[in-house]
């Protein structure tokens, strides 16, 4: 931590009071007047610690650890029962790593979570957690400057050593970090060793958690305007966010069914197409020789809002349930594809009557988003993610495995916004 904190440097100072006025600006937008809680982490959860936003530029951190998983289970000496994170509107943890992960800390092999420590596994367990609570979760990554000493957490050999100076001298391509000059050396000792000097950038998380959607919405949106102001980061463009929960609503509702002008059959009628009562309805009427073929547009509505980084959607028509409605009297081609930048969508099906007996039927679709993680190589998510703790200290161990491992139950089940009701009259 103390490599943040050069001399003549007020960038942390800078980042933690940004901090602050962010969650001002939140708690006052959804009209909350709560103080402002600052705790300490390390061995131990610490409420009452003495340090003050002032101290964030002094070389204050000297914790052999940083117990991260207290955050969520324990309210701290003296604190409210319950934990800082039932406590409060927003809590939100900053760090500049976790530990390194143990062999065997995860739940698939019958022990406890969390017994190997704060490593990315139990986070992503503690934070599915508040998932499951109803809780919104948020997390911001921006690079500080950093010159100081990059612990590796085991012993390294000439190997390990080779490895990381091959690495930082190809940092000087890499797409994230223009600008920045990185230097490694000397280490802690000849072979093994356990740290090295290193300068240029490491990156600092910080992580929200709020059942208030909209104060969890608006700290971020504060945050990153305030921080682009403050030039915190660097490089400067580098603040990056995501909404690991709820996920953004991604409401579509269907405007209108047209019929194709290429599919034209003189048997079959359209009768009626109209929006009531929350639903679109849509009549049909043919005879037996009927085929034709429909486009459904939909468009997004004012409740929609733009996914952030890492997260694709996809949007599909599909039966309500079982029905006695025929068998291939109606198809529908999915998904829905994107037509435009105007927000609307469109979708096929095809109305046969070849095999409908005379008589009224009808058919309940769901209009559904489907959500699905989206971590490609691309995603800052997966490119600032790092498998180890010691080879590229401007990277975050477990990065993209956190996100990940939170993102999997918030996108599992589809997102209902609309519904269609086709009715078929065959004569």
């Amino acid at each position: 931590m103390s490599g943040f904190v050069a001399p003549g440097s007020a960038r942390l100072y800078t980042m933690h009071d940004t901090l602050e006025r962010a969650l001002r600006n939140a708690l006052d937008s959804v009209g909350s007047d709560s103080a402002i809680r600052r705790c300490d982490i390390g061995t131990d959860l610490n409420c009452e610690s003495a340090h003050t936003k002032a101290d964030m530029d002094k070389p204050i951190y000297t914790a052999r650890q940083s117990r991260l998983d207290l955050f969520f289970t324990s309210a701290g000496k003296s604190g409210n029962e319950g934990g800082l994170v039932d406590a409060h509107r927003i809590a939100v943890l900053a760090t500049d790593g976790m530990q390194a992960q143990a062999t065997a800390t995860g739940a698939s092999d019958g022990r406890k979570p969390c017994l190997g420590g704060a490593d990315p596994e139990c986070m992503a367990y503690l934070l599915k957690q508040r998932v499951a609570a109803g809780y919104g979760v948020w997390m911001l990554m921006l690079h500080l400057p950093f010159k100081g000493v990059h612990g590796g957490y085991r012993p390294l050999d000439d190997t390990h050593w080779q490895r990381i100076q091959q690495h930082a001298a190809g940092l000087s391509q890499d797409p994230y970090f223009q600008g920045v000059s990185f230097k490694t050396g000397p280490r802690n000792g000849n072979s093994p060793f356990t740290s090295y000097a290193f300068q240029g950038v490491k990156p600092f998380l910080i992580i929200a958690v709020s059942k208030d959607y909209r104060a969890g919405r608006e700290f971020v949106r504060q945050f990153i305007d305030m921080a682009r102001k403050e030039k915190v980061a660097q490089p400067a463009d580098g603040i990056y966010s995501i909404e690991l929960a709820p996920i953004p609503a991604q409401a579509l509702q269907i405007a209108g069914v047209k019929q194709d002008p290429t599919s034209t059959n003189a048997s079959i009628r359209l009768v009626k197409r109209e929006r009531k009562d929350g639903f679109y309805d849509f009549l049909v009427e043919c005879e037996r020789e009927g085929e034709v073929s429909f486009t459904v547009e939909a468009k997004k509505t004012d409740d929609a809002q733009s996914l952030l980084d890492s997260v694709s959607v996809e949007f599909n028509l599909v039966a309500s349930g079982p029905g006695k409605f025929p068998a291939d009297a109606l198809t529908v081609k999915a998904p829905f594809a994107k037509t435009d930048d105007q927000g609307i969508y469109r979708a096929e099906m095809t109305c046969k009557c070849r095999a409908v007996r005379p008589g009224e039927y009808e058919l309940w679709l769901k209009l559904e988003a489907n959500l699905k993680p989206d971590l490609s190589a691309s995603s800052p998510w997966s490119a600032l993610h790092t498998d180890n703790t010691y080879e590229a200290p401007e990277r975050f161990y477990g990065l993209r495995d956190l996100a990940q491992k939170v993102l999997e139950p918030a996108t599992k089940e589809p997102r209902v916004s609309d519904c269609l009701h086709f009715r078929l009259q065959r004569k």
